[in-house]
């Protein structure tokens, strides 16, 4: 989605955004499974320490959210990722 989108460091997308492409390429599926995510790649979601996931190379740190919606997560400006449940 993101490469597709063309996103840049700075660009914010909403979660509206987020739902209504995955339902054009993908419809089969569900809206929560793609909220809980984007939330899950959420770097500065308190949530995120509530999931059992090993962040391997940082494939989860895609996104810091901001004014309720999401900016591509920038390891030069944003804060250290919150860890997952170990």
């Amino acid at each position: 989605m993101v490469n597709e989108l063309d996103m840049q460091k700075g660009d914010i997308i909403s979660t509206s955004e987020i739902l209504s492409w995955f339902s054009n390429h993908y419809p089969a599926y569900a809206e929560k499974s793609i909220t809980d995510c984007a939330i899950v790649m959420t770097t500065n979601l308190k949530t995120r320490k509530s999931r059992k996931l090993r962040n391997i190379d940082g494939k989860y740190d895609l996104f810091f959210e901001t004014k309720k919606k999401f900016r591509l997560y920038d390891i030069e400006k944003d804060p250290v990722p919150l860890p997952f449940d170990s």
